[in-house]
C-alpha cells in the first residue's frame, strides 16, 4: 500500500484533532455548568430530573469524543513514527491511558439520570437521600473529569518534543503543547489536591490550556512543510 504524502498525513491528523474536540465542549463544560448548583442537591437534582434529554446528550458528546480522539491520536502517531517511534509510542499511550477513565465517568451522568428517573424501586430512599446521591455524582463526574486531565495534559510532553523534532513542524507549535501540558496537568493537580487555590491559579494555567489550537490550525491549513535534511537524526 503506498503511503500517503506527509502534507496529506498532517492535515488528515489535522482534521481528526478538531472533529475529536467538537462535542467536547459541550458534555464537559456547558453540560455541568447547566446542571450542577454548588452546595444545593435539590436545585441539582431538579435540574437533572427536568433535563435528562441533555444528559443524555452529554453522554453521547463523550462517548463521540473519546471515539474520534482514539482515532486521531492514531493519525498523529502515524504522522510522527519516523521522526521518533518511541515519542511517538508514548504519546499513544499516555493519551490513551485517559480515555477508560473518561469513559467510565460517563456511569455517573447514567447515575445521575437513574436516580432522578421516579423509578418505583427508588422509592426506598427519602428525596433528600435521592438529592444527595444525584450531587454526590455529578460530583463525581467532575473529579473524574480531572482525574482524565492529568492524562489529556501529559500526553502533550512527548507529543509537543515529537512536534519540535519534526522539521515538518514550526517549533513554536510544539513548545505551544507544552504549555499546554503544563496548563492542564498544574490545573488538575490543583483541583484535585489544593482546591483551595484553584481560583488563584485558573486565570494563569486557562491560557496555557489553550497551547494545542496552533498546532490544530497549523496541521489543517498547511499540513506539513518539507523537513530540513536531518531534522529527524
Amino acid at each position: 500500500m503506498t503511503e500517503l504524502p506527509l502534507r496529506v498525513r498532517a492535515r488528515r491528523a489535522g482534521l481528526l484533532y478538531a472533529s475529536g474536540g467538537v462535542t467536547a465542549p459541550f458534555a464537559l463544560l456547558y453540560v455541568p455548568t447547566a446542571l450542577f448548583v454548588s452546595g444545593n442537591a435539590s436545585a441539582t437534582a431538579a435540574r437533572v430530573a427536568a433535563s435528562p434529554g441533555l444528559v443524555r446528550m452529554a453522554i453521547a458528546g463523550e462517548l463521540l469524543h473519546c471515539t474520534l480522539a482514539v482515532i486521531a491520536v492514531l493519525a498523529l502517531y502515524r504522522l510522527f513514527r519516523e521522526v521518533s517511534r518511541p515519542l511517538a509510542m508514548a504519546m499513544t499511550a499516555l493519551f490513551i491511558v485517559g480515555v477508560p477513565i473518561e469513559l467510565a465517568n460517563v456511569g455517573n451522568y447514567a447515575a445521575a439520570l437513574l436516580l432522578t428517573s421516579n423509578a418505583s424501586w427508588l422509592g426506598a430512599f427519602t428525596k433528600e437521600q435521592l438529592d444527595g446521591l444525584t450531587y454526590m455524582f455529578l460530583r463525581l463526574q467532575a473529579s473524574g473529569i480531572q482525574v482524565a486531565q492529568v492524562f489529556w495534559g501529559v500526553w502533550l510532553f512527548p507529543y509537543g518534543i515529537v512536534a519540535m523534532r519534526s522539521g515538518f513542524i514550526p517549533r513554536w507549535a510544539g513548545a505551544a503543547l507544552l504549555a499546554a501540558g503544563v496548563g492542564f496537568v498544574v490545573a488538575s493537580a490543583t483541583a484535585l489536591f489544593f482546591p483551595a487555590y484553584l481560583a488563584t491559579v485558573r486565570p494563569v494555567v486557562v491560557p496555557l490550556m489553550a497551547g494545542e489550537l496552533p498546532m490544530i490550525v497549523w496541521l489543517i491549513g498547511w499540513g506539513a512543510r518539507d523537513p530540513k535534511p536531518g531534522a529527524w537524526q
